[in-house]
């Protein structure tokens, strides 16, 4: 039987970092969120929730042709824990019988459809309840999470990410290596140092 995947992607954050919003900045053609969003809506059978936060509208006005489902985190200035949890609770309300789900960012470019089913296919091989993924000798998002874990994942707090609730489980823990989620983007340096992009005249 095909286990129900869920996929939430959290884009609440202000980008403070970068001084204008991550989701919206373009890359090779669209914004990072849209494309993430389309790349997930890809996945088989998978339940998508968009957890956004800060600049709702112009986010809104740029995932409404993607028939993604978006809900809005009204706590997020309170750190990532509360949009984990508002995604989970979101997906849960909409598909109860829910058996796992993965937690993913808006901000790493090369993360796709690919990447999110190398981490349910290695999960349905070993039967691990958490599998990460692996690049430059370290671990992180995308990370799928079974169902036994979404208590601990909903009682996080303040700044505290999956990676948390992961990190304590390690024999329960398979990773899937794929160097270029290395890339993700905090400031305009790293937006400018990414390989392979076509950068919009807006934001040249």
């Amino acid at each position: 039987m095909t286990k129900q995947t869920g996929i939430v992607i959290l884009a609440a954050g202000n980008s403070s970092r970068l001084g204008l919003p991550k989701q919206l900045l373009e890359f090779e053609g669209e914004s990072l969120l849209k494309r993430i969003s389309r790349e997930a809506m890809a996945v088989p059978y998978a339940n998508v929730a968009v957890v956004i936060g800060a600049y709702p509208d112009p986010i809104n006005a740029a995932l409404k042709d993607s028939n993604v489902h978006v809900v809005i985190n009204p706590h997020w200035t309170t750190g990532m824990s509360s949009s984990i949890v508002v995604g989970i609770r979101d997906l849960l309300e909409r598909q109860p019988n829910l058996d796992r789900c993965i937690i993913s960012l808006c901000d790493q470019p090369f993360v796709d459809r690919d990447v999110f089913q190398q981490l349910i296919h290695l999960a349905d091989r070993t039967e691990k309840g958490i599998v990460a993924t692996g690049f430059s000798g370290i671990w992180g998002a995308p990370v799928l999470f079974e169902r036994k874990y979404f208590e601990q994942l909903m009682g996080l707090e303040g700044q505290q990410g999956a990676r948390k609730v992961a990190e304590q489980f390690p024999e329960d823990r398979v990773i899937v290596n794929y160097e270029d989620a290395k890339y993700d983007i905090d400031t305009q340096e790293d937006y400018f140092n990414l390989p392979h992009q076509f950068i919009s005249v807006q934001q040249a």
